[in-house]
């Protein structure tokens, strides 16, 4: 009907729905990426994957170069330096962060 094709508007990949998460995920099966939740003080990662829009504006986003300043706990505020920018982040964000 109108030479859409039989998926058009099913959720099958279109717009922001579940499709979009589901490719990332599995584009990201075969890194070995972790949580910036559970990165270590003292050292720079690599950004794999942030789906959080507030701190993709911030300037946290897949490709970038960051260094963990301070982490306490699993409960505290990371401090992450990108270029000469520190910026605090709370851990319930910090878990949608993928570094490598």
């Amino acid at each position: 009907m109108f030479g859409f094709g039989k998926h058009f508007g099913r959720g099958k990949g279109f717009g922001r729905g579940k499709g979009l998460k589901r490719q990332e995920r599995k584009r990201l099966r075969n890194f070995s990426s972790i949580s910036l939740l559970h990165a270590k003080e003292k050292r720079k990662y690599r950004v794999v994957s942030n789906l959080n829009r507030k701190t993709l504006e911030m300037g946290i986003y897949p490709g970038v170069i960051l260094e963990v300043i301070k982490h306490g706990n699993e409960d505290s505020n990371l401090i992450v330096k990108i270029n000469d920018s520190q910026i605090i982040i709370p851990p319930n964000v910090a878990k949608d962060i993928l570094v490598d």
